[in-house]
């Protein structure tokens, strides 16, 4: 005599979640709503940033003379800090290096970082510009007296296991490093990075730049993302509860 096994019953359309399911499930919808609620944290940081960011390009830089106070929270405020204004003082003829390399529309340089003393004796090294890499460096001497100096600041960015290159050839700045070869003291943890005149004089080397750069904001994007998420882990769970099969009548 044979024995005929019991089909499994067909889903039926009842809600009956299972524990450890919903559990899991609701554990995962809050996760996915913090990372959700995260970028929308980070969302609102990103546009004040971008807002300051916006408020500085547009002052008039010779209106703000900084000092070495001025200066110097700039060093801690992170990479995307930047504060546009003016120093007053003179130029330091020895101890001029050259950042390399460096490219500008697919030619490859260096950028010219020219030691500023300040009128209240600190140091800022200022980017004068990029110049291509057969230009004689005899020909970029800085101009003498004194002078006021406009640009953009920024923090220094830190320069890992790079430095001292060969000569005055650098592959990034180390104010240590600068220092002890140097012998200049007081130099800020900062750069200034000269603002162009307007000028036939910015198309001689060195050629100054100051792009308006912007962070990516793809916060909301981001938070969307999270939060459609958790819907659709809500939505399979629900699904699962209403149409799982009733394994107890198989």
């Amino acid at each position: 005599m044979s024995i005929k096994s019991k089909k499994p019953s067909p889903r039926t359309a009842r809600f009956r979640p299972t524990f450890w399911a919903t559990v899991l499930s609701l554990g995962g919808i809050v996760i996915l709503c913090l990372l959700g609620h995260w970028q929308l944290d980070r969302l609102a940081w990103k546009r004040d940033l971008i807002a300051n960011l916006a408020r500085e390009y547009n002052k008039t830089a010779t209106d703000h003379i900084y000092t070495t106070a001025d200066l110097l929270p700039l060093a801690s405020a992170g990479d995307n800090a930047i504060l546009r204004g003016a120093v007053r003082g003179h130029y330091i003829n020895d101890g001029q290096i050259l950042l390399t390399p460096r490219t500008r529309a697919g030619a490859v340089g260096y950028h010219v970082l020219t030691p500023f003393r300040m009128d209240d004796g600190s140091v800022v090294m200022v980017n004068r510009g990029w110049a291509p890499d057969d230009y004689d460096p005899a020909k970029l001497v800085p101009p003498q007296g004194d002078i006021v100096v406009p640009g953009m600041f920024r923090p220094l960015p830190d320069p890992g296991n790079r430095g001292h290159f060969s000569g005055n050839q650098w592959y990034a700045m180390n104010t240590g490093d600068y220092q002890t070869r140097y012998g200049i003291q007081l130099v800020l943890p900062v750069t200034l990075y000269l603002e162009p005149t307007g000028t036939i004089a910015d198309k001689t080397p060195p050629v100054p730049f100051m792009e308006k750069q912007y962070p990516r904001n793809k916060h909301m994007e981001y938070a969307i993302f999270w939060f459609t998420m958790a819907g659709l882990f809500g939505l399979f769970w629900l699904l699962f509860s209403i149409f799982r099969p009733d394994l107890k009548n198989t």
